[in-house]
């Protein structure tokens, strides 16, 4: 009876490893803004070729820290998911074509049952964050050599408030 259980419990703690889907490993940028706009910074091809969206970025889960921007609650707002600027220490970007722009803040797809927990958070609070990238980032360019840098991520959850305003 005692081999009978030993085997079932090797069985049993075997099988889930078995099983496993073996998920991405964390790269640097995943954790810190600054890795994230050196990876930009070393191929500006990221910004302007969408072929590159699910090579380097999308799908990924980031951790990040920066100041909490104003959060609009409008209250006839009907299209889920909110939208919450975050902003991270500035830094200037360029594209392959030569597109400048200034890479300060993301915009975090919030659910809409999270809302409350990030309206409620004074703006210009320091605060960590997770989500996942949703896609390259962009230079919008609206002619010129000068553009909006843009990143959105998705499933934007608070992780802590790190210093109260």
């Amino acid at each position: 009876m005692k081999v009978c259980v030993v085997l079932l419990l090797v069985w049993c703690a075997g099988t889930p490893l078995a099983q496993q889907k073996k998920q991405p490993s964390k790269e640097a940028w995943q954790g810190s803004w600054e890795k994230y706009l050196d990876v930009i910074a070393s191929d500006g091809k990221v910004l302007d070729d969408a072929a590159a969206e699910g090579k380097h970025f999308a799908g990924r889960l980031i951790t990040w820290e920066g100041r909490l921007g104003k959060v609009n609650a409008d209250p006839n707002a009907t299209s889920p998911p909110r939208m919450v600027p975050v902003y991270l220490p500035p830094r200037p970007v360029t594209s392959s074509k030569g597109i400048k722009a200034t890479a300060d803040h993301v915009q975090v797809a919030v659910k809409e049952s999270d809302f409350k927990k990030w309206k409620d958070i004074s703006e210009g609070s320091t605060i960590r964050f997770h989500a996942t990238m949703t896609a390259r980032p962009i230079i919008a360019s609206f002619g010129g050599d000068t553009g909006m840098f843009l990143v959105v991520v998705s499933n934007g959850e608070l992780e802590e408030v790190v210093h109260s305003k």
